[in-house]
């Protein structure tokens, strides 16, 4: 079993929507109305915080925008059968794009390793 350290916090985020998340579905016209709720937690983290982010399933879209927008406070992110959209794609494109390139099988990256040498 792993054992972790003392001030090791976990946080789960109920996106919009979602488990006892108050807005409603019907309020949802947008992935940024759906990431929100975890656009404003990471705001609110101290800057100096560093988070592992860990998405399922759709949940590989929330994180990859949380990456794309807090790059520098993330120490790994973890897709447990989730989307992956390419990097080089700016994520605003993604889900404009008409390919809906985030769904595209060519469009996934994935590594795997241990410390320092994944990539």
């Amino acid at each position: 079993m792993l054992k972790l350290e003392v001030d090791y916090k976990v946080s789960t985020v109920d996106l919009g929507s979602c488990g006892i998340h108050p807005t409603r579905l019907d309020e949802i016209s947008s992935v940024s109305d759906y990431v929100q709720p975890l656009m404003d937690f990471r705001a609110s983290l101290p800057d100096d915080e560093r988070v592992v982010l860990i998405g399922h399933s759709y949940g590989g879209i929330p994180i990859s925008l949380s990456m794309w927008s807090f790059p520098e406070s993330i120490s790994i992110a973890v897709f447990i059968t989730a989307y992956m959209p390419i990097v080089k794609i700016p994520q605003h494109l993604l889900f404009k794009s008409k390919k809906r390139l985030w769904l595209n099988h060519y469009a996934l990256h994935a590594g795997y390793g241990i410390g320092q040498d994944v990539d």
